[in-house]
């Protein structure tokens, strides 16, 4: 069974950026209302970045377990606080998770998203084989690291990578599979320190 995981982003409003401790205890009594919810996190993009962008994660077991959130009064309390944390638009996505997702990617001091999307004529087994050796390389490191494959079909993956500090990134060792990935997909890179997470298991 593959575990799902469910990323909202969102240009975070002023609320959210002073204050997290209250979306921390509202996620908190939303998702102990939940089954099958191993974990969910907040997120602010690091500073000096060009947007503060806020972010939640939450991790689901199965997607039967996700749709039953997803069609409960516990999803609506979450759209809730999603509101007051977002100025306009919150975009979202949905993965499963192609190599299991490991607890201290989040947990890390620094947690890195690279979304990558197909190009064109890029098929989806290239791409899915790409993404898979950029989590090789950070495997052999001993990076937590995780893959996620979008379940709607659109040919988009999410690497999800803890790190100890932001210049480990610089490393040749990993910057070589980003540099072919690039090739073949549209990258998009964040790099968030995440709030503790709220743990279900």
């Amino acid at each position: 069974m593959s575990t799902y995981i469910q990323l909202y982003y969102f240009s975070a409003s002023d609320t959210f950026i002073n204050n997290r401790a209250p979306f921390t205890r509202g996620l908190f009594r939303a998702m102990v209302a939940t089954t099958g919810n191993s974990n969910a996190y907040w997120g602010l993009q690091e500073l000096d970045e060009e947007v503060r962008v806020g972010y939640l994660i939450t991790v689901w077991h199965s997607q039967e377990d996700y749709l039953e959130y997803k069609n409960s009064n516990v999803f609506n309390l979450t759209m809730r606080l999603l509101e007051k944390a977002a100025v306009g638009k919150i975009i979202h996505h949905l993965f499963r998770g192609v190599k299991e997702l490991t607890m201290p990617t989040f947990q890390a001091k620094l947690t890195e998203f690279v979304l990558a999307s197909a190009k064109n004529g890029v098929s989806n087994n290239t791409l899915k084989k790409t993404v898979g050796k950029v989590w090789a390389v950070l495997d052999a490191h001993g990076h937590p690291s995780s893959i996620g494959e979008c379940v709607n079909g659109d040919d988009v993956y999410v690497i999800v990578i803890g790190w100890p500090a932001y210049e480990t990134m610089e490393n040749e060792a990993f910057m070589t599979p980003i540099n072919e990935l690039s090739s073949l997909a549209d990258l998009r890179f964040w790099h968030v320190p995440f709030d503790k997470y709220t743990s279900r298991l």
